[in-house]
């Protein structure tokens, strides 16, 4: 596949990875406005419960007050003190008889329950109920276990309702109209009240308890579910200053306010100010499940796609390593068959034939170049052993500067072909090694031979070795053509060869460094370089000493 396909490809498949990440950007935003949008709703409905509750205990407040006032002794009017409060939608008003206190509802869930005494130890019973057509109000007076009396009034009767005997046989009657008098008694102070509240002139200081609006805001705040510090400021309407708060948030949160008692006749517009420290952290924090399973699978496809490129690119280079490489081979193995064919013609020659010096010559030929080839074969199915890790080296214990000694004599006469040197220079106190004999010198003279074909000068090589406490380092230093950065990081790949133009200049693979670390490897050993082009090159191979 050629390069340009792959690089639209590529652009095709992060394109759409990219609008995938945008698109869920979008989404969790939308989720993120929509839960806000919840958040405010909550809050603020429950600013408006406050501020109702509040206003309905005001109210109520106030209405018990001016219930305090006696009543004659009576069976009628058996109730001395009244609280009226709000229980759900009905009205439940506590009223207390002399002594102790008994409750009139819209329905009692027992009537045994509702039962009290009064001072003589005669018990009162009351019940108001309802059914579809009408509306009941029943009284007993009880001692002990007889009904001294007892009497129930209905809206739909006109007259009085007597059903009740003492334990002396003589009839109690309690009369409806009492009744009516009674409950009209009450209506008249609730509108009396209802006016009172609405043409009073409260300050709101004194309307407003602090212990108590918080108390409410906080429950209200709780039911809705809502759990994150705030701060709350009481605001004069009329000044439009605050009177009271508590918290400390910072005056650029959003404010979520209530108008304090709405049922004002006069509209003072007092409201209470509610501000929270950070409302994007508390809405971000219950969607975490959700960031975290679309931010981890989102990484996943990150590093799948940018996997699957580096692996597309990385096969497309190996591709064209692997055509050079083979380019590489056929032109090494071309070489010493066209010499081989031509010094087997020439042996075929009747002059040839018949002068042994020459047949020697051109069988020597043979053989030379018989050689190469065997060591080519060879070099590659090494490789070959090295890739499927196979290979285990037979460690014996070896001196370092023996085996360089013998590398430095095999490689002196190539050196003097060009006029080159190669210096010696063992700094080394200890260099004592375990070493395959056969294939570390391969290292060393893998390395003396880079260092002779990559020189466009005089070849000057100098041998170098140091040592610490666990290793002895050799170094191989050059005055070749050098290498770039970009250079040094492939150099120990399979197949790579330095680049050195169109002409085929210099002879090899590309197997011989990527052969050179497996070994080092294969000794527990490390191989680095630092090159610059034009300046030569320095290998630094590090072996383990033996530890006596």
């Amino acid at each position: 596949m050629k390069k340009q396909k792959i690089v639209f490809i590529a652009f095709l498949m992060g394109f759409a990875l990219l609008g995938l990440i945008l698109l869920q950007i979008n989404w969790i935003s939308q989720d993120i406005d929509l839960r806000r949008q919840k958040f405010d709703d909550k809050v603020q409905e429950a600013l408006i419960k406050a501020a109702g509750e509040l206003e309905t205990g005001e109210s109520l407040s106030i209405i018990s007050k001016s219930l305090q006032h006696d009543y004659p002794d009576s069976v009628e009017s058996i109730f001395r003190n009244h609280e009226l409060k709000a229980l759900n939608d009905s009205v439940l008003m506590e009223l207390t008889t002399i002594d102790h206190e008994v409750s009139l509802f819209e329905d009692f869930p027992d009537p045994e329950e509702m039962e009290d005494s009064i001072t003589n130890g005669t018990s009162v019973w009351i019940k108001k109920s309802r059914n579809d057509s009408s509306s009941n109000v029943t009284i007993k007076l009880k001692t002990g276990n007889n009904t001294k009396a007892s009497a129930t009034y209905s809206n739909n009767e006109e007259d009085e309702i007597l059903n009740g005997q003492d334990s002396d046989r003589h009839q109690v009657i309690i009369s409806t109209d009492k009744v009516k008098l009674k409950l009209g008694k009450v209506e008249k102070v609730i509108r009396k009240m209802a006016f009172e509240l609405g043409q009073k002139d409260f300050v709101l200081s004194d309307r407003v308890h602090p212990e108590t609006i918080d108390s409410v805001i906080s429950d209200e705040l709780s039911k809705a579910g809502v759990s994150i510090p705030y701060s709350i400021s009481v605001i004069n309407g009329l000044t439009d200053s605050v009177i009271w708060s508590r918290g400390n948030i910072s005056n650029d949160s959003r404010i979520y306010d209530a108008i304090l008692f709405p049922g004002d006749i006069v509209n003072r517009n007092d409201r209470v100010e509610v501000r929270f420290s950070d409302t994007f952290s508390y809405l971000v924090s219950s969607m975490w499940l959700m960031l975290l399973g679309s931010g981890l699978f989102t990484l996943i496809l990150i590093v799948a796609f940018s996997y699957t490129i580096f692996i597309i690119f990385r096969q497309k280079k190996l591709d064209e390593i692997r055509s050079d490489f083979i380019n590489n081979m056929t032109h090494e193995f071309k070489t010493p068959i066209a010499t081989i064919r031509l010094a087997a013609d020439a042996l075929t020659n009747k002059e040839v034939s018949d002068d042994p010096v020459k047949v020697s010559y051109f069988t020597s030929i043979i053989k030379d170049e018989n050689e190469r080839m065997n060591n080519h074969v060879e070099n590659i199915l090494q490789m070959a052993i090295f890739d499927k890790r196979a290979f285990i080296p037979d460690l014996v214990i070896t001196d370092l500067h023996d085996l360089l000694n013998d590398a430095v004599l095999k490689m002196k006469v190539q050196f003097e072909e060009k006029g080159g040197t190669i210096s010696i220079d063992f700094k080394a106190s200890r260099s004592k090694i375990l070493a395959d004999r056969t294939f570390f010198p391969v290292v060393i003279l893998n390395l003396l031979d880079n260092a002779l074909k990559y020189c466009n000068e005089t070849p000057s090589v100098t041998l170098t070795t140091t040592c610490d406490e666990t290793t002895v380092t050799f170094i191989v230093k050059d005055n070749g053509i050098g290498m770039s950065s970009d250079t040094i990081m492939k150099i120990f790949d399979k197949f790579y060869r330095v680049p050195t133009g169109n002409l085929h200049q210099v002879k090899g693979f590309g197997l011989g460094l990527n052969y050179v670390k497996a070994i080092v490897t294969a000794h527990n050993g490390t191989i680095r370089v630092t090159s610059e082009p034009h300046k030569g090159s320095s290998f630094f191979v590090s072996i383990p000493l033996i530890q006596s």
